[in-house]
């Protein structure tokens, strides 16, 4: 079982434990293949009606393989870390609780040199100055991106650049995303009138299709990438490691709506196997919530078989604040301690 954690409560050993991994699989010249994947699969994955565009929709991007494919990636890229370090698991740094923050960009938590580092720098070339990821440090080679506006080699950032994006996603607007009832709706597509949980954490929903949307310009997921901006925008965004710290938040959202969608609309939801396994945990100004769900025997943990469908069930299923093994029920009971994310499988 993986035990995934809020950066905010991370001990200074679990970061460090966490920075030296990436080094040492950038190191070995494993982690950048992860750049590569996720260039590569911007490749048009359309219908022979809709337009051979790769902006329309692609493998892993603007449809219903959004969430599954990245939530494999996280996998991926925590299971080779963890042949390098048995107790890593990637972290999620949940940006609404930052978004109020007086200024987001100096969140030790996430951005303390110990960690992630800070912004670049205009003067040069917006490199990142701070942290072990800094260019100048010279663990973390990143090449030049000319065609980007990304000239120069080095590990990128421009947090809140973009007049329009100024500020991370709000938890009123992620909230809305939660109440969606459909995983996602015909035509598939980024289109702001398109309905659905992906399409809205993905971050196509805007005002101009919800005037309940409470921030102007792109939303949650995508207004992530443009608010760190630099290396995080383009295709290439794994460039930087704060990648995979966001999509960790994103999964965790999608495992909370998963989990919520078992409850308030079970008809909707998966038809349970033999053997189940029950898991309880606190829901803020909810009752607390009990799930029972797949369970294969022994002592695995309980997973569940991948559904592209309106509610997409991960093959491996994740919680919000609690931790199932064997079918034994453990529920966390301090609402002011960060919540954590158990992987079971």
């Amino acid at each position: 079982m993986i035990l995934r954690k809020n950066v905010t409560s991370l001990t200074a050993s679990e970061k460090s434990a966490y920075v030296k991994a990436l080094l040492e699989l950038k190191k070995r010249g494993e982690y950048d293949k992860y750049v590569h994947w996720h260039h590569h699969i911007m490749i048009p994955t359309v219908l022979p009606h809709e337009p051979r565009d790769a902006n329309y929709r692609n493998g892993a991007h603007r449809g219903p393989a959004f969430l599954p494919w990245h939530r494999e990636f996280l996998m991926q890229l925590e299971q080779e870390l963890r042949t390098i370090d048995k107790t890593i698991a990637i972290p999620y740094w949940d940006w609404t609780a930052d978004a109020a923050n007086t200024d987001p960009t100096k969140v030790p938590a996430i951005w303390g040199d110990d960690f992630m580092g800070g912004n670049g720098l205009a003067s040069d070339e917006w490199r990142v100055q701070t942290g072990p990821f800094a260019y100048k440090n010279g663990g973390w080679p990143v090449p030049s991106y000319p065609d980007d506006d990304l000239p120069g080699p080095g590990l990128k950032r421009q947090f809140g650049n973009i007049p329009t994006i100024r500020n991370l996603p709000t938890q009123a607007d992620l909230t809305l995303a939660l109440a969606e009832i459909f995983y996602d709706t015909p035509p598939y597509d980024r289109s702001p009138f398109t309905v659905g949980f992906r399409n809205r954490l993905e971050g196509w929903v805007t005002q101009r299709g919800d005037s309940r949307v409470s921030t102007g310009g792109s939303q949650l997921h995508n207004r992530v990438h443009l608010w760190v901006g630099g290396n995080m925008m383009p295709m290439t965004s794994p460039d930087d490691p704060v990648f995979f710290l966001h999509h960790c938040f994103v999964d965790k959202v999608w495992a909370d709506w998963q989990a919520q969608q078992m409850t308030d609309n079970p008809e909707a939801a998966p038809t349970l196997r033999a053997g189940k396994a029950r898991a309880t945990w606190p829901q803020p100004g909810r009752p607390t919530q009990t799930v029972e769900a797949d369970h294969p025997g022994g002592s695995r943990h309980f997973r569940f078989g991948l559904q592209l469908r309106t509610t997409a069930i991960p093959a491996r299923a994740f919680a919000h604040g609690f931790r199932n093994s064997g079918g034994r029920k453990r529920t966390r009971t301090d609402p002011n301690q960060p919540p954590t994310f158990t992987i079971c499988g």
